[in-house]
């Protein structure tokens, strides 16, 4: 895990897992915990590249709505989407 995911990963995803305090090991004991989850999650992941077009759509309507607002970095399992301005 720690090798072949965690090593590969973003900067944006190893800060997250910095924060979360979580290990190689402690990874690999939820995704054995909750295998139906990271199942869905990696699923949706997988698609999150073919819908960024929709994610800054939807991302410019709601700071035009709100121009105060920073945008949130979503941090899934091997994705990390950082709207523009942050």
């Amino acid at each position: 895990m720690q090798i072949y995911y965690i090593d590969q990963a973003t900067d944006f995803f190893k800060e997250f897992i910095k924060l979360r305090n979580f290990t190689a090991e402690e990874y690999v004991v939820l995704i054995g915990k909750y295998p139906k989850f990271w199942d869905s999650v990696r699923k949706e992941t997988e698609k999150v590249k073919y819908r960024k077009a929709e994610i800054e759509e939807d991302w410019i309507f709601t700071k035009a709505y709100c121009p105060v607002l920073k945008g949130p970095m979503f941090v899934l399992p091997s994705v990390v989407c950082e709207p523009e301005g942050l």
